[in-house]
C-alpha cells in the first residue's frame, strides 16, 4: 500500500479502525478457519489453548476467545508479543494454510469509507489480489 492512503479526519495517535469492518474481517477469518478445520469454536479453543480448556472448572474461567473470534468481538494477534508468544493467527495459518489471507486482504481497506484511495492505491490493491478474485473485477 502506498503512503497516499490517509484518514479524512486526522488526530493524534493511531487512526481509528472502522468497527463494523473489523468485525466482518474477523468473522470472515473465523468462518474460513472453521470451514478448513471442520471444527467449532470450542474445538478450536481446545486445539490452540488446551491449558485453558482442560483445567478444572473450565466452564467458569475459560476465556472463550474463539467464541469472541466467531462473533468478531476480538481480533486475533498477528504480531509476536514482547514476551515472545507466537501470534494466534500465524499458529492457525501453519496448521490450516490459506486462512491468514482473510485477515490481511487489501479488500478491507477498500471498504473503509474514511480512507482516501488514489488510483495508484487501487492499482496496488488490484495487483495484490488473488488471480481468482482479480479476474472478477
Amino acid at each position: 500500500m502506498t503512503a497516499s492512503l490517509s484518514k479524512k479526519k486526522r488526530s493524534a495517535g493511531r487512526p481509528k479502525e472502522n468497527k463494523l469492518i473489523r468485525e466482518l474481517k474477523v468473522k470472515t477469518w473465523f468462518t474460513a478457519v472453521a470451514k478448513v478445520s471442520g471444527k467449532t469454536a470450542y474445538e478450536l479453543e481446545k486445539e490452540f489453548a488446551p491449558s485453558y480448556v482442560d483445567r478444572d472448572g473450565f466452564g467458569k474461567h475459560r476465556a472463550r476467545l474463539w467464541e469472541k473470534y466467531r462473533l468478531g468481538k476480538t481480533v486475533p494477534t498477528m504480531i509476536k508479543t514482547e514476551s515472545g508468544r507466537r501470534p494466534i493467527a500465524l499458529l492457525v495459518e501453519e496448521k490450516y494454510p490459506g486462512t491468514l489471507k482473510w485477515l490481511e486482504s487489501p479488500i478491507w481497506r477498500l471498504l473503509d469509507l474514511d480512507i482516501e484511495v488514489s488510483m495508484n492505491d487501487l492499482r496496488s490493491i488490484y495487483e495484490s489480489l488473488d488471480p481468482k478474485v482479480a479476474c472478477l473485477i
